[in-house]
């Protein structure tokens, strides 16, 4: 499986998988209904990426707005990629520039994680 593309909804976000291109983006609202259901191809993608790719991963998370379930997928998901390719993964968080709490939980997850995120600050769109 080399793409995973699962486009957004109102209550989910877009997700983009590219393994050929080393990138992986995550955008927009994630407040599932199913968060079990929503994020399981998410994971099952990611265990075949560890069995079958050594280059340089680059994830993007662009969420809007996100509940504690999604960050109750995201961390197990993002462990998992830190502890295969910690030292070829770059993490790269964005938020509007002046959203200061959507920053603040970029870097509350970076600091359970243990793992140093990127920060991107986008412009705000009108």
């Amino acid at each position: 499986m080399s793409r995973l593309f699962i486009p957004g909804t109102n209550s989910t976000a877009q997700v983009d998988f590219d393994r050929d291109a080393g990138t992986m983006s995550i955008t927009g609202v994630s407040i599932p209904e199913n968060a079990d259901q929503f994020f399981k191809p998410l994971h099952e993608w990611a265990d075949t990426l560890i069995k079958s790719y050594s280059g340089n991963i680059k994830l993007t998370l662009c969420l809007t707005y996100f509940n504690t379930t999604t960050v109750r997928h995201l961390l197990p998901f993002m462990q998992r990629l830190i502890q295969h390719f910690r030292n070829s993964l770059a993490v790269v968080w964005q938020y509007e520039e002046d959203d200061e709490e959507l920053l603040e939980r970029g870097e509350e997850l970076s600091d359970v994680l243990q793992f140093k995120f990127e920060y991107e600050a986008l412009p705000v769109e009108d």
